[in-house]
């Protein structure tokens, strides 16, 4: 009897590890990273897709919790079509610590490289590439300091989300990055 109870509680205790955050079906599946909402400022689920990425405390002369990313694609924040943004967050560039090696005509990604928009059907109904961005970085690695970044955009008609899309060209001290206090808030305005 004590070996059934030990074993359903083993069973009950592996089933409650895997199982979904309550909101997994409202995004889909992502790469999680601890225990609080992206929106909020934190990063449970800081991209849906990433490639090298992992999450990062008190580093580089700040505290805090970092999501570090080589490659990736935020999940989706909920957006209203046809109005404003403002997309802001700070970032690190680890990879402009030492430009000994880097060449200014070698490779370069936009920093960051592609703003998405898609309906709810997740059809992507608009885009912008990092060239297209104002105030992307495009000529010179981001520096390796925290610089704080804001993007600002309107919604095209049909688009229900939004995600962005962070590259790297990292043999070229392009990345990986350090982004924290990530916000997209509503441009209101001005009656």
């Amino acid at each position: 009897m004590k070996k059934t109870i030990f074993s359903l509680s083993l069973f009950l205790a592996a089933a409650g590890i895997s199982a979904a955050p309550p909101e997994e079906e409202q995004y889909g599946a992502r790469i999680y990273f601890s225990a609080d909402n992206f929106e909020r400022g934190n990063y449970r689920d800081y991209f849906q897709t990433a490639f090298f990425g992992s999450l990062i405390r008190n580093c580089e002369g700040k505290t805090g919790t970092f999501a570090k990313v080589t490659y990736g694609e935020s999940r989706p924040f909920k957006i209203i079509p046809g109005k404003r943004y403002r997309l802001s967050f700070d970032a690190f560039n680890l990879g402009a610590k030492d430009l000994s090696r880097y060449n200014p005509s070698g490779a370069k990604t936009p920093f960051p490289q592609r703003f998405a928009f898609l309906d709810d059907s997740w059809k992507t109904v608009g885009e912008i590439k990092g060239k297209d961005i104002p105030g992307s970085e495009t000529q010179s690695p981001p520096p390796a300091k925290w610089t704080a970044y804001s993007f600002e955009f309107e919604c095209p008609r049909k688009a229900e989300m939004f995600t962005f899309s962070i590259s790297s060209a990292w043999k070229n001290n392009w990345g990986p990055y350090l982004l924290s206090n990530v916000r997209l808030s509503e441009i209101k305005e001005e009656k």
